[in-house]
């Protein structure tokens, strides 16, 4: 009985613990380990996502199925919420690559302009090439070429987001999914641009306007998807792999000649077209000719369409969950 008591007399001598400040050691471990880069507090639904075992197998699947289903919209929604952000970065980014240069913006046209006149003289010039689905060469050139611009710079730039925005990877508050998605959006700015310019051309050879125009912005948001998914491959590898953006520099150079740009696949032996279909890609480059010069509504190809959209969601869904894998190990390898 003495000795009970003497206990809780002690126990009340004692002074409680002190409050850990904000911004210590303890409460930045506390937040790295709750919320780091980018992370969420966790809710109710996210937390049903478990395994329920061998006693229900057929419910674990739908389970499962059903938390793949809202970790995508979960994601889609942050994306959303945050687009005010990325359109700010976005342009800042735009802007950044022509600070200190003396003709600035004028370069993002300059060389693809200069590329589009070398195909042109090459292959209208130098090899005669005839007039494709009865239009001019030039003209069916740059219906193709202009997205490829688009998909070469978004791709290339966002495997290595993680190094040009390391600063950002390093805050354990930013959400760095969508570094990738800044730098595909300032790629986006760019060829608003050139979809006006080769509107522009297309006014002056003497096309008349069109409504199947409006379809651009359809398959400008196919090439940004597609971009999206390899990006998230590429940029989660890039951190520990140095070479991979020099690997997508040449899967980049291979993708231009295997996608119908600068020739019409009508020039292959039909036996073999499907190979030339097997890149997604041929997709997007057939949708911007089919806008511009074929006046053809994206529904009228529904197999190729349902092929690519397989496709880029299968990349989509490896490359968010390959990055969701890495990325707790960017900081420290950056």
């Amino acid at each position: 009985m003495h000795r009970s008591r003497k206990v809780r007399e002690e126990g009340h001598g004692k002074t409680p613990p002190p409050p850990v400040a904000a911004g210590s050691k303890t409460d930045d471990a506390k937040l790295s380990y709750g919320q780091g880069a980018g992370a969420r507090p966790h809710d109710d639904t996210a937390l049903a996502c478990v395994d329920t075992g061998g006693e229900d197998a057929e419910r674990g699947r739908e389970i499962g199925a059903y938390c793949a289903m809202f970790h995508w919209v979960k994601d889609f929604l942050d994306i959303f919420e945050k687009r005010e952000l990325i359109y700010t970065l976005a342009l800042a980014d735009f802007r950044k690559k022509f600070v200190g240069s003396f003709l600035g913006v004028f370069w993002m046209f300059i060389q693809p302009m200069i590329t589009v006149l070398i195909y042109f003289f090459v292959f209208q010039m130098g090899f005669k090439s005839q007039p494709v689905s009865d239009v001019p060469y030039v003209l069916w050139l740059i219906a193709g070429i202009v997205p490829w611009f688009f998909f070469n710079e978004s791709w290339g730039g966002a495997t290595n987001c993680l190094y040009e925005y390391s600063h950002l990877v390093k805050k354990m508050v930013f959400k760095v999914s969508i570094l990738p998605i800044i730098k595909i959006a300032a790629s986006f700015l760019v060829h608003l641009i050139f979809i006006w310019i080769m509107i522009i051309v297309y006014l002056i050879s003497g096309e008349d306007p069109s409504i199947w125009w409006l379809q651009i912005l359809y398959y400008s948001f196919c090439a940004a998807f597609l971009s999206l998914g390899l990006s998230y491959i590429t940029a989660s590898a890039n951190v520990f792999f140095k070479d991979m953006g020099q690997l997508v520099q040449v899967f980049l150079q291979i993708g231009m000649w295997m996608a119908p740009i600068m020739w019409s696949e009508t020039m292959m032996p039909e036996k073999i077209r499907w190979i030339v279909k097997l890149n997604p890609f041929y997709y997007i480059v057939e949708g911007y000719r089919d806008c511009m010069i074929r006046h053809i509504g994206f529904w009228q190809h529904g197999n190729a369409g349902i092929y690519f959209w397989c496709v880029s969601a299968v990349l989509f869904a490896v490359g968010t969950a390959l990055f969701k894998k890495l990325k707790p190990h960017f900081a420290d390898v950056l």
